[in-house]
């Protein structure tokens, strides 16, 4: 429950993290993502999802990426179109743009 869980954790301490990248992330048993979903709303995400994901459906990732992309211009989507729910993380973990991504972002810190 790795992709779940990181929009949980992101949810509750969003201010924790420079940018989340969820895979194959259930969102729809994670009851208040919709109505807090602004605490989220201006952190880098990128999310990874495969169309043939036979544990949890693309449909997760592509409501929150709806609900999000409202808000958020910069998130991103890679919604690979062959792969289920094993080859999407062994593709994501694989992607080296992924790690140059998360190298670009920072926390801000406010004070000493």
């Amino acid at each position: 429950m790795g992709g779940e869980g990181t929009w949980y954790i992101a949810e509750q301490y969003s201010k924790t993290f420079a940018a989340i990248a969820p895979v194959c992330g259930r969102v729809s048993h994670i009851s208040s993502i919709e109505r807090d979903i602004n605490t989220i709303a201006n952190l880098p995400i990128w999310i990874f999802h495969g169309v043939k994901d036979k544990v949890y459906s693309v449909e997760e990732s592509d409501k929150i990426y709806q609900l999000l992309k409202e808000l958020n211009p910069e998130i991103k989507y890679t919604r690979y179109s062959e792969l289920g729910h094993g080859a999407t993380h062994d593709s994501t973990y694989k992607n080296s743009e992924l790690y140059q991504w998360f190298l670009t972002h920072k926390l801000k810190y406010i004070g000493t």
